[in-house]
């Protein structure tokens, strides 16, 4: 009988012990609440998705520490106009701790996906809500590879009217990106000179393009005096 009473205060206490049930269901719609406000492109919603002490630990960055840095962080990114989706792939929580790893996708303006990686994210409950702590997500694209393989090319030409040729240039995002980039940088002068740089991935399909019809009608709607495009393909290489 004192056995048995000794195992029963035994259990008695180590239920008592116990943490206590972890809200898992409520971690799990912290997606949708995070994915609406990345749409929203509210940049202080998500920051508020964070703890108080809380921090993101981006790739090829330092950490952002604190809701107005991770609000101004989340700002930045989001003018440059992108989209993405975030999908959690395992989601755990015990007591007031949890963690969710995932996958996500960034896309451009145009609907292209431009990035693809993966995250983990530490979550603490503080007052029956879910708070982000830290969050941790790196790309699973190889940025030295791919950087061994985009050329680097340089097209110069005078315009009509560059202003007029910039409104023009900025519409041809589909003829620029079956040339194998996702960006151009260029530059105009007030004489009406032009200069786009490019790093193709595929340095014959951006030629071939660049020498198509297509490409010919676009300069022409855009006023390029097609007598005077010149391109430069950067091979040489000056270390110091």
């Amino acid at each position: 009988m004192k056995t048995i009473m000794s195992m029963l205060f035994a259990l008695l206490v180590a239920g008592c012990m116990q943490a206590p049930q972890a809200d898992l269901d409520g971690l799990k719609a912290m997606r949708d609440v995070w994915q609406s406000a990345f749409e929203a492109k509210d940049s202080a919603a998500i920051a508020a998705i964070y703890s108080a002490d809380g921090a993101v630990l981006p790739p090829n960055g330092e950490t952002v520490a604190g809701r107005a840095a991770i609000d101004a962080f989340w700002k930045e990114f989001l003018a440059s106009g992108i989209g993405g989706e975030i999908q959690d792939t395992e989601v755990y929580a015990q007591g007031d701790l949890g963690y969710k790893v995932g996958r996500y996708s960034i896309t451009d303006a145009d609907g292209a996906v431009v990035d693809e990686g993966k995250y983990v994210e530490i979550w603490r409950e503080v007052d029956d809500q879910w708070q982000l702590h830290r969050d941790i997500f790196n790309s699973n694209r190889l940025l030295a590879a791919e950087e061994t393989k985009k050329s680097r090319v340089v097209v110069t030409a005078q315009v009509e009217d560059s202003t007029k040729w910039e409104e023009g240039f900025r519409t041809h995002g589909e003829l620029l990106k079956s040339m194998s980039q996702s960006v151009s940088y260029f530059a105009a002068t007030d004489d009406n000179e032009i200069a786009v740089y490019s790093e193709p991935a595929d340095l014959e399909k951006y030629m071939e393009v660049l020498e198509s019809p297509d490409t010919a009608e676009a300069m022409e709607s855009d006023g390029v005096k097609q007598d005077t495009v010149k391109v430069y393909v950067l091979e040489k290489e000056f270390v110091y």
